[in-house]
């Protein structure tokens, strides 16, 4: 049928038409040849504009499927010597480095903070989903006292990194330069923008925020088709973690950390409840060794737990992904019997540290791999029949292939990298599995893990803490610990929230005070306000007794 013979086909610019013709792709306008584009789809408009977005790099994708096909076909066994365990020289721990040596890195860190050459980029694609959550993860809820969502406790970490660095550098913290790079994915991209407008930024300087988008790839026949979700939308989905190298050099993100002096950028997965953004302990490591790739490990809890395992793959480092390991090589121990310790146990937390020159190199989308990873799925595809979409259960069997890139496949590129072995309980508790379900990595587990951390902190500094509930410490109040003693002597009774006065007017509107706060003064002389009997509704899908917290707030 000719181009013209439908107002459907013929709003297809032909330019667009010959590209998908060229690249063996010109299936997707079938429905629309035939002018079957049914009630309740997209509009053919819509669909030109899918489809001019990708005109352009069909070659890619074409090359892209096909080297990955290949490479699955020719499946290595990676039971054999390939994958060896890394040293335990190979690995520094943090706990075991001197007092001098932290001190020294973390001084280097936030001296480099303070010069404007760190940069931070945090992946937010996910939706939340998972977690009966309707909003992109970055803006979830994970049910601490303040009702603070996980994007905002960055925020504060990098608002009070500023405030550090200023102090170690003598300068004022609004000339401290803490660049944030934000990567969205097409389904969170409005909803996280909305966020950071409806909170100014979390209080950052605007030009010091960047949101940008990962890409998106198609999901393929497994003949290398480009499949329709329905007759006039393609079926795509992001490109994985491992999209955010050619995401941020096609969104100008690398230029712009050039035209900064940034030296080290710092990568970090969003749904992190306590990781430490941008720690300068860790940049000050990698910036002493000199190092292209950093990578913060934890030992892995168990041999089945879902986290990708460092390893060393001809010599070099190498991250494998916990659902391509053997089975075998994830249950070898070192030893005898269930205590022995797992041979491959540096488990990979998605905590990593690039040299600019690195992400210049061979993290540029000229450079990168062109074998991704392989995913057969069951995915809601157009009805040949119809164009209507059908749903995932009306298929019967896995019919798509999707293609991810993995955020450390670029790792086995560097010449020089350095691991840094954490305490979990310090640094590591992800928010990937509903709530109220008696899973591990929860918002349960993880809002318990930032409540015990702060539990430290507090009784560290000569503070008692007295009762079993939830503590929450303000990440504007102390990043790592430090900055508490105003507390010392001071008796806290959890549950409760600490923060800044500053804050008490930031804190949700769900939150109900009996009355207002009233002045106290703690042991050190310094002044304070508290309000007992505060309580706020939370979300019912966290299973919190009531759906309401009840907590005291300590504002200093």
């Amino acid at each position: 049928m000719a181009a013209s013979a439908c107002p459907g086909s013929a709003a297809i610019p032909e330019a667009v038409r010959a590209k998908f013709v060229e690249n063996g792709q010109g299936h997707v306008f079938e429905f629309v040849d035939k002018g079957l584009v049914p009630a309740g789809v997209p509009s053919v408009e819509a669909f030109v504009e899918q489809l001019s977005a990708l005109a352009d790099d069909l070659p890619r994708i074409n090359k892209l499927f096909a080297s990955t096909m290949a490479a699955a076909a020719a499946t290595v066994d990676r039971s054999s010597s390939e994958l060896t365990p890394v040293d335990e020289s190979d690995v520094l721990s943090a706990a075991s480095a001197s007092a001098a040596e932290r001190d020294s890195w973390r001084a280097r860190g936030l001296a480099a903070i303070a010069a404007g050459q760190v940069a931070v980029v945090v992946l937010a694609g996910g939706q939340g989903t998972r977690l009966g959550s309707s909003l992109p993860k970055a803006a979830y809820d994970a049910g601490l006292p303040s009702g603070k969502v996980l994007i905002r406790l960055q925020a504060e970490r990098i608002q009070r990194l500023r405030t550090l660095a200023a102090a170690v550098a003598g300068a004022d913290p609004s000339s401290v330069h803490l660049p944030w790079f934000v990567m969205t994915s097409p389904q969170t991209h409005e909803a996280t923008v909305a966020c950071f407008a409806e909170h100014g930024n979390f209080g950052l300087p605007e030009e010091d925020v960047t949101l940008f988008q990962q890409g998106q790839l198609p999901s393929f026949t497994p003949e290398g088709k480009i499949m329709l979700e329905s007759a006039t939308s393609l079926a795509l989905g992001p490109d994985g973690n491992g999209g955010i190298y050619r995401a941020l050099h096609v969104n100008g993100c690398v230029a712009d950390m050039e035209a900064r002096g940034v030296k080290i950028v710092h990568a970090y997965a969003v749904d992190n409840l306590v990781g430490k953004v941008a720690d300068p302990v860790f940049m000050g490591l990698c910036l002493e060794r000199g190092v292209d790739v950093g990578n913060k490990v934890v030992p892995k809890s168990s041999p089945d737990e879902k986290v990708g395992m460092l390893c060393r793959k001809g010599g070099r480092f190498s991250v494998v992904e916990y659902s391509d390991m053997p089975a075998a090589l994830k249950q070898e121990r070192v030893g005898d019997g269930e205590a022995a310790p797992l041979r491959f146990r540096a488990g990979n937390i998605c905590v990593h540290a690039y040299d600019i020159e690195f992400l210049r190199g061979p993290a540029h989308p000229d450079r990168l791999s062109e074998v991704f990873h392989v995913a057969r799925k069951k995915i809601p595809c157009a009805d040949p029949a119809t164009g209507l979409t059908m749903s995932k259960a009306a298929i019967e069997t896995e019919n798509a292939v999707k293609l991810e890139g993995f955020i450390f496949d670029v790792f086995e590129e560097a010449e020089r990298t350095v691991l840094l072995e954490v305490d979990r309980s310090d640094e590591f508790s992800p928010v990937k599995n509903a709530p109220a379900k008696g899973l591990s990595d929860s918002p349960d587990t993880a809002r318990q893990m930032a409540s015990d951390e702060a539990r430290r902190w507090l009784e560290a500094a000569g503070a008692t803490v007295e009762g079993e509930g939830l503590v929450e410490l303000s990440p504007l109040v102390s990043y790592g610990g430090e900055g508490l003693e105003a507390l010392a002597g001071a008796t806290v009774s959890a549950p409760c929230c600490i923060c800044l006065q500053a804050e008490l007017e930031a804190l949700p509107s769900s939150l109900a005070m009996p009355s207002a706060p009233s002045s106290v003064t703690l042991p050190s002389g310094r002044e304070a306000v508290c309000a007992d009997g505060c309580s706020r509704a939370v979300d019912a899908s966290l299973g919190i007794s009531g759906n309401a917290l009840s907590f005291s707030v300590l504002a200093l």
